[in-house]
């Protein structure tokens, strides 16, 4: 279940997803990711959530986003995804111990 705040209430948002989701975040009110098992991604665009290509099925843990065109996102086994504001793409990792957060620096 996704869940949104309009200001005044918590109102239920479709999901084009049955897997569990893991984290949030948004850039703004239009832009915005969520991540969770099996390696799904979705992307907000303010109205709607939509699912995007993932490189990996690996579970995903953690989301951070900058705007547009930068997004990084972590999980099992040491994943690390970036995405580049047209695809996501899988990058090496010094560790294959689960990454559970990610945030980027300004």
């Amino acid at each position: 279940v996704i869940i949104r705040w309009d200001g005044a209430q918590w109102l239920p948002v479709a999901s084009p997803t049955t897997q569990h989701l893991r984290a949030v975040a948004m850039a703004t009110a239009t832009e915005g990711w969520t991540v969770g098992d099996r390696g799904v991604i979705l992307r907000w665009n303010g109205h709607a959530w939509s699912q995007v290509t993932s490189p990996t099925s690996l579970p995903l843990y953690s989301v951070a986003v900058a705007g547009s065109d930068e997004a990084w996102a972590v999980g099992f086994s040491g994943v690390i995804l970036h995405w580049n504001g047209v695809t996501w793409t899988e990058y090496a990792s010094p560790s294959t111990l689960t990454l559970f957060d990610v945030t980027i620096a300004a």
